[in-house]
């Protein structure tokens, strides 16, 4: 369907700048879909432990990311 819709728009004898947008979308989406693609083939799975960013990192009791500096006076506020 994407590459149905760039076919689309380079069938068009002129681009104007929403077509240019359109076709950058369409490949960052198409690029998008290729990478996870060659991550499935890979054997990559979300289960397999990686985790990304902070996902096992400390919470305060607002459910807000707590900082934990190696420096005493990091946190103080003037």
């Amino acid at each position: 369907m994407l590459h149905d819709e760039l076919d689309r728009i380079a069938d068009k004898d002129e681009l104007n700048p929403s077509s240019l947008d359109m076709v950058d979308k369409l490949a960052h989406a198409l690029k998008c879909i290729a990478t996870v693609e060659a991550m499935e083939d890979a054997g990559y799975s979300e289960h397999d432990g990686m985790s990304y960013g902070r996902r096992y990192a400390k919470r305060d009791s607002m459910g807000r990311y707590s900082s934990e500096s190696r420096y005493p006076d990091y946190d103080r506020r003037y």
